[in-house]
């Protein structure tokens, strides 16, 4: 987690792919009825994880749990915006 605050593209990457799984089933657990007639998990996945990747390294997680608080609260708000938007 220090690394990816530092820059480290690597660092990232392999939060990400650790973490991926977990990203996964949190989406499919939050879609509702309108999101999923809409589009795939795995679009709406991909959508957060573009999200963590432009907002997440303004912050500075110091545990595995304080980050997946983090990518939780980025895919809330990111499933929020796509509801509202349709």
């Amino acid at each position: 987690l220090q690394r990816w605050h530092a820059g480290d593209a690597r660092a990232l990457e392999e939060l990400l792919r650790r973490d991926l799984p977990w990203i996964e089933s949190f989406v499919r657990k939050r879609l509702g009825p309108l999101l999923r007639a809409k589009a795939e998990t795995v679009d709406y996945v991909q959508d957060a994880v573009i999200e963590v990747l432009r907002y997440g390294p303004r912050f500075v997680c110091s545990d595995r749990e304080r980050f997946r608080a983090l990518l939780a609260r980025i895919v809330e708000n990111t499933l929020r915006d796509k509801h509202d938007w349709h």
